[in-house]
């Protein structure tokens, strides 16, 4: 005969009576199924919230919810994955903010400049992030500047160290 976990709970207060009347019903048949697993296939479990710890079906969509959010994560990481492009925009903000430039004058120079300093960055494309270096240290084109800046680019984001 198969129970519901209302039912089980009642056969297993029969059983002891007075022991476990401060327990839930479901809470109850959790403790019962931990100790003797093999009841398991005397109760009825329905969809909603009679379903007790360690039940396969609880199990599975919590491994599916889990296996879905690291899927989105990881799509997210890809698509917003910085480009070099993105770097060198950010360099030369960077150089420009601790030298003391104004936006204006940051924002001419990367028009100005972008494309030369792209061709000296190092980049590495993780497709779910990317690490760059770009080092220039008495460039004959660009003599007086002194830049060393290593980044990982990731969630369109940069992590300068």
């Amino acid at each position: 005969m198969k129970y519901t976990v209302k039912e089980f709970a009642h056969e297993i207060r029969k059983l002891y009576p007075g022991d476990y009347d401060d327990l839930s019903d479901q809470k109850l048949v959790d403790l019962w199924l931990k100790k003797y697993p093999k009841d398991r296939e005397k109760i009825i479990f329905s969809e909603s919230k009679e379903s007790p710890i360690g039940h396969p079906k609880s199990k599975s969509t919590g491994l599916i919810i889990k296996i879905v959010t690291a899927v989105a994560i990881l799509t997210v990481a890809i698509f917003t994955n910085p480009t070099k492009q993105d770097f060198v925009r950010e360099a030369i903000n960077q150089y420009g903010s601790k030298n003391g430039y104004d936006k204006a004058t940051t924002s001419f120079t990367n028009e100005l400049m972008g494309g030369l300093v792209e061709s000296l960055v190092e980049s590495h494309n993780y497709l779910f992030f990317s690490t760059y270096q770009l080092q220039i240290k008495n460039n004959f084109l660009l003599p007086k500047i002194n830049i060393d800046i290593s980044a990982i680019g990731l969630f369109g984001n940069f992590i300068i160290y």
